[in-house]
C-alpha cells in the first residue's frame, strides 16, 4: 500500500514505464463481431488493457505471451512472435444449462444479505494503480436453502468518475476465495447516480443459489474517459497528484473480520488488507446481494 488515511484508501501498485506497445484485435471467432471489455494481459500480470468498443486495446509493453479472456468466452494465451499487432478470435464457451433442484411452488421469500449500513465508512480510489482491478465480497449462505440469485448491489461514491463503466462477476467460493466465473456473459453497467446504491438485476441469469457461499465483484473498466487527477494534502502543507481512475466504491466497517479479496492484471487473488495504520476497524467492500429462496 503506498498511502491510507481512515477515510480515503489510494492503493497504489507499481506502474511500468511505457516503451514498445501491442495493438490487439479482439473478434469473435463465430462471427467476427468485435468483442469489446475483453482483459489483455501478459505474463507478469505488470501490465493489462481492455478491448474498446471496436475490440481493440493498446498493451504498453510487447511481451513474448498474451492471456486473453472474457466472461462467455474461452481464455486464450497467444504468442506475439515479435510483432506490433495480434488479431484474435475467441470462441464463446458451451452453453451449460444448470439444473435448478426444485419447483418452485410456493411463492419465493426474498433475501438480502451483505452489507447493511446505508452509508459508507470509508472509500476505494484507484490511484497510481493497475488499468485492470478488481475486488469481490464472500457472501455466505446458509445451508439447505435453495433459491436463485435476484440482485446485486454496489455503493458508489460521489468522488471519482462515477458514470464510467464497471462490470458486475459472480465467482464460485474455492476454499474460501474466489474461483470460476458463475456468472459467464459480460454485465457491464455505467451508473448514472452516485453516493447511493447501485441495484444490478441478475434474475435473467438464472444462477443457482451455492450451498458454500460465492463472491460478487467489481471490475473496472478502463479507458481515456475513467482517468481523472487527485491531489492529496498532508501535513506541513505538503502536496500530491496523482493519476486515479473509474468510479469510487464506497467501504464499511461493520464485519470484524476481512471478507473482502483484491486481483490486478487478471492475476492471482489476493485477501484484501482490510486494517491499516494500526487500526482496529476491518474494512469490506459495500456489496449486497439479494435472492429468492424457494421451499
Amino acid at each position: 500500500m503506498k498511502r491510507a488515511s481512515l477515510l480515503v484508501l489510494l492503493l497504489g501498485i507499481y506502474v511500468p514505464l511505457f516503451g514498445q506497445s501491442l495493438h490487439v484485435t479482439v473478434l469473435n471467432a463465430l462471427t467476427d463481431e468485435p468483442v469489446p471489455y475483453v482483459l489483455i494481459s501478459e505474463p507478469s500480470h505488470q501490465n493489462a488493457a481492455h478491448t474498446r468498443a471496436l475490440g481493440t486495446a493498446q498493451l504498453p509493453v510487447r511481451p513474448d505471451t498474451i492471456f486473453v479472456s472474457a466472461p462467455g468466452y474461452l481464455p486464450t494465451e497467444i504468442a506475439t512472435n515479435g510483432r506490433d499487432s495480434v488479431l484474435v478470435k475467441l470462441e464463446e464457451k458451451p452453453l451449460v444449462v444448470q439444473e435448478i433442484g426444485f419447483t418452485g411452488r410456493k411463492r419465493p421469500q426474498v433475501v438480502r444479505t451483505g452489507t447493511r449500513h446505508k452509508r459508507s465508512q470509508g472509500r476505494l480510489t484507484l490511484c497510481d494503480s493497475p488499468d485492470a482491478f478488481q475486488f469481490a465480497l464472500f457472501i455466505p449462505t446458509p445451508e439447505k436453502q435453495r433459491g436463485i440469485l435476484h440482485k446485486v448491489f454496489f455503493y458508489l461514491e460521489k468522488e471519482g468518475k462515477p458514470r464510467t463503466p464497471v462490470r458486475i462477476r459472480i465467482y464460485q467460493n474455492n476454499d474460501g476465495k474466489p474461483g470460476a466465473d458463475l456468472l459467464d456473459e459480460s454485465v457491464v453497467i455505467t451508473p448514472k447516480r452516485w453516493k447511493r446504491w447501485k441495484e444490478v438485476s441478475m434474475g435473467k441469469y438464472n444462477i443457482p443459489l451455492p450451498v458454500n457461499g460465492f463472491f460478487v465483484a467489481m471490475d473496472w473498466i478502463y479507458s481515456s474517459e475513467s482517468v481523472y487527477q487527485q491531489t492529496m494534502r498532508f501535513k506541513g502543507g505538503k502536496t500530491e497528484t496523482s493519476r486515479c481512475v473509474g468510479a469510487v466504491p464506497g467501504l464499511t466497517t461493520e464485519e470484524d473480520q476481512c471478507l473482502t479479496w483484491v486481483r490486478d492484471n487478471g492475476g492471482a487473488w489476493m485477501p484484501w488488507v482490510c486494517r491499516w495504520q494500526g487500526g482496529t476497524n476491518s474494512y469490506n467492500a459495500m456489496i449486497r446481494a439479494e435472492w429468492l429462496l424457494y421451499r
